[in-house]
């Protein structure tokens, strides 16, 4: 509503006055000057131009993140960990600034669970609370050192972390920068990924088929055909598999990856023996679920197709040959890929390289 300006003749005790605009005013409002259009014009032809540029500056990274030759996958690497690490609780996460690499995150489950009752109250108690932080055995701490699957599983908060969200190719090749991070940090730590049997590419996918990961009934996230994939064809290998050799290269890389991703590793995970390692496949691999029974199984290592021919199965133990993924039936379109974790899974190799694992 539009509110004039009221004359000094009115008092209070005056009744409310009408007012409407002047006629002169109304007259101005319905005719403009011949210089106005052009003007108009102009502004019409600007604004949607300034506007289409804006929303395709927020679809490509930005150009900061180009400069000094990093490719664009790159870039978009970059503006998506700086998106994911947004959701970080500042509350609940500490990290250390003695280096660029977290060494340390904490989680007071008790603050945490009684937050609500005490706000009304922070600010008469807040340097007294600062000061028992450190004192407070309630407060759950990890480190590169320390900390096991169920203590990172509580400081990472994953019980309420995002369990259908569909990772993004730039999604793993954050993982995998990460990774190499994390290797440079450990000295005589040798990468799983760039070397000389796989690969020095961070890009890509171990599959060697069509697939897409969408979700499945009942099972969550899960690996599904985009291809008809007949019988013996090989499917997948593990040239982005990063293996984690120690319990403490496995702890630096949960603290240095964003928390709802770390949460994904934890379940992503798993442990193999001869030699006893972590495993974490960055790429849809990690997304391949299990069958209750074999006879839903259509993806297997290549040893398990032919069981009469040692020279396979001697083949694809060999530190040579990267371990292969093949269909074992004829795989339809849009059918979802299944294997048997129990072909490769040890769970009591955890604690061969020194990370507690629950469920032994």
């Amino acid at each position: 509503m539009v509110r004039h300006r009221q004359t000094a003749r009115h008092s209070r005790s005056d009744p409310e006055p009408v007012f409407t605009p002047e006629p002169r005013a109304a007259a101005r409002s319905s005719r403009r000057r011949p210089w106005q259009w052009p003007v108009l014009a102009l502004l019409a032809l600007i604004l949607p131009a300034l506007r289409l540029q804006q929303l395709v500056s927020d679809f490509v990274a930005p150009p900061a993140l180009l400069q000094g030759g990093s490719s664009l996958a790159e870039a978009k690497m970059k503006a998506n960990e700086q998106k994911l690490r947004r959701r970080e609780d500042p509350k609940k996460v500490v990290t250390s600034a003695a280096s660029p690499a977290v060494t340390t995150r904490k989680f007071s489950p008790g603050k945490a669970k009684h937050k609500k009752a005490s706000h009304q109250h922070h600010h008469h108690h807040k340097h007294a609370s600062n000061d028992s932080d450190e004192d407070d055995e309630n407060v759950l701490t990890v480190t590169v050192q320390k900390g096991s699957y169920n203590d990172f599983w509580q400081v990472l908060d994953c019980k309420h972390a995002d369990k259908v969200h569909i990772p993004t190719p730039e999604t793993f090749l954050l993982l995998r920068q990460k990774y190499e991070e994390m290797i440079a940090r450990h000295p005589n730590a040798t990468s799983s990924i760039r070397n000389s049997r796989t690969t020095s590419d961070l890009t890509g996918s171990g599959f060697v088929v069509d697939v897409a990961i969408e979700i499945a009934p009942k099972m969550g996230r899960g690996v599904f055909a985009r291809q008809f994939i007949k019988k013996g064809t090989k499917v997948a290998d593990d040239r982005y598999t990063a293996v984690f050799r120690t319990g403490d290269q496995y702890r630096d890389f949960l603290l240095n990856i964003p928390p709802q991703l770390a949460c994904d590793v934890l379940v992503w995970a798993y442990a193999t023996k001869n030699p006893s390692v972590g495993n974490c496949d960055l790429d849809e691999n990690s997304l391949l679920n299990t069958a209750g029974r074999n006879a839903a199984v259509n993806v297997r290592e290549r040893k398990f197709l032919s069981i009469d021919s040692k020279a396979d199965s001697d083949d694809s133990d060999s530190d040579d040959v990267a371990l292969e993924l093949y269909a074992t039936k004829d795989i339809q379109k849009g059918e979802q890929l299944i294997m048997n974790y129990g072909d490769f899974d040890c769970l009591t190799c955890w604690d061969d390289i020194g990370f507690k694992n629950p469920w032994v």
